[in-house]
Order: C-alpha cells, then sequence, then structure tokens
C-alpha cells in the first residue's frame, strides 16, 4: 500500500481467477488502492473477462470461483469496482492470447475476436456508464472504523519469517491479518476503510493489525487515546 502523496493516479491490477470470488475479497481490493490513493483517482487498469487456465492459483479450485467469467460475473465486478470508488474500468487484454501459459485467458472477446456475452455485458456497462457520468463522480461513505496499514509492520513481518509475504507463509501473516480483519468488519455489515497512520485522527475507531510488532505506535499511543478507540490483536 503505496502513499497517495507520490502519485496523479493509481491504476490496479485484480482478477478473481487468481484469488478468488468471494464477495469481501471483491470490495476489500478495491478500497485497499482507494486507501493508497487518498483521495486521488484510481482504476480497474487489469480487470478480467475471461477464464484463466494452466495457473497454479487455479488447481483444486471449482470453475465458479472466478476460474470461468461469465457476463454476470463482468457485471458484478464492475458493479463492485464503481460502488468502492473507481474511476475507471479497463480489460487485461481485449481478445485473449492465443498461445502460451496464458493461453484464452482474461479477455472478455472470443480467441477468434468474436464477441462474447461478456463483452456484450462489457460494453452494456460501457454504454450505460458512459450517459450517466456523474456515476464517476460519486465515491463511497467514510468508513465507520479504520484498518491501519504500517509498512514498517509488513517489512519486519516478512524479515522475521525470512520471505515474501504470500499467503498462507509465516511472512503472509501480516497480509492474512489485515484481510481478516476486514473481512469480518464486512460479514457483520460494518464497513472498513483502510487508512495510513497519519489518517488515524479521522476515525473513532481504529484496528491495528499485529500490533505487537508496531513501534510507532508507542509514539501515538497519547493521539489515539486522546482522539478515539484503537482495537489490536
Amino acid at each position: 500500500m503505496a502513499h497517495g502523496g507520490g502519485v496523479d493516479s493509481y491504476g490496479y491490477t485484480w482478477v478473481a481467477s487468481r484469488h478468488g470470488n468471494d464477495p469481501w475479497m471483491q470490495f476489500q481490493a478495491v478500497d485497499l488502492v482507494r486507501g493508497a490513493a487518498r483521495g486521488k483517482p484510481f482504476w480497474h487498469a487489469e480487470a478480467t473477462g475471461g477464464p484463466l487456465w494452466m495457473q497454479p492459483q487455479v488447481v483444486n479450485r471449482p470453475l465458479e470461483d472466478g476460474r470461468s467469467s461469465e457476463e454476470k460475473d463482468v457485471r458484478v465486478w464492475s458493479l463492485v469496482d464503481m460502488a468502492a470508488g473507481a474511476t475507471g474500468i479497463l480489460f487485461t487484454r481485449w481478445r485473449p492470447l492465443l498461445d502460451g501459459p496464458l493461453f484464452g485467458a482474461f479477455g472478455p472477446m472470443g480467441m477468434d475476436g468474436s464477441v462474447t456475452p461478456q463483452a456484450e455485458m462489457a460494453g452494456q456497462l460501457a454504454r450505460w456508464t458512459n450517459s450517466h457520468t456523474d456515476l464517476w463522480k460519486s465515491r463511497p461513505v467514510k468508513g465507520d472504523v479504520g484498518i491501519v496499514f504500517v509498512q514498517e509492520s509488513e517489512d519486519f513481518n516478512a524479515v522475521q519469517s525470512g520471505g515474501a509475504s504470500r499467503a498462507g507463509t509465516a511472512a503472509g501473516a501480516y497480509t492474512q491479518s489485515v484481510q481478516g480483519a476486514y473481512q469480518a468488519f464486512f460479514d457483520s455489515n460494518i464497513q472498513a476503510d483502510f487508512v495510513s497512520i497519519d489518517d488515524i485522527g479521522e476515525y473513532p475507531l481504529i484496528y491495528l493489525p499485529i500490533r505487537s510488532i508496531l513501534e510507532i505506535h508507542r509514539r501515538q499511543a497519547p493521539r489515539l487515546c486522546r482522539e478515539g478507540r484503537q482495537v489490536g490483536e
């Protein structure tokens, strides 16, 4: 989660075929980028409109878990992008690759360039949003709680564990902690925002993942006690 002060706009990659199709996962992907952008525009720069094959992320997962995109998936994923504040949606490619390990993947069009139901849906959404331009100006309401993302905590977790922060590994514990907190709030109908340590004063309640490794917390403790409540693991 980079800091929004260094860029003019953000673009992000998120495809359910690699991560899963649970509703909370789709929203947290967009919410995380919105939190990093800190009010600046951001796009879903690599959305998916087609299936994914021959990749390690799809093994032992059912097709409906985001692996095989249908037109209803394109509709829902796009509406999630809009609801969470994205100001543009682009597909990874319009037509899938014809060979290689990513053959047939991601694109809403057929491999022969034909129009598929997924492409039809993408076109309907584009026409609808372009005829109602105020949709791109709307922004989500402020969350009820801020999940504090601290880069130093993630770095420390990776160094301590001796590897990159991948889910399912000790080095991925920080990511799993952050996502687990988000899922718990999401499933309880509580809107959570991802926030920087500099923005904690804007929320009546903040959540600190893996607080025990957060050195900066010691310097911020008086401020936290003065401005709201803090929950930490």
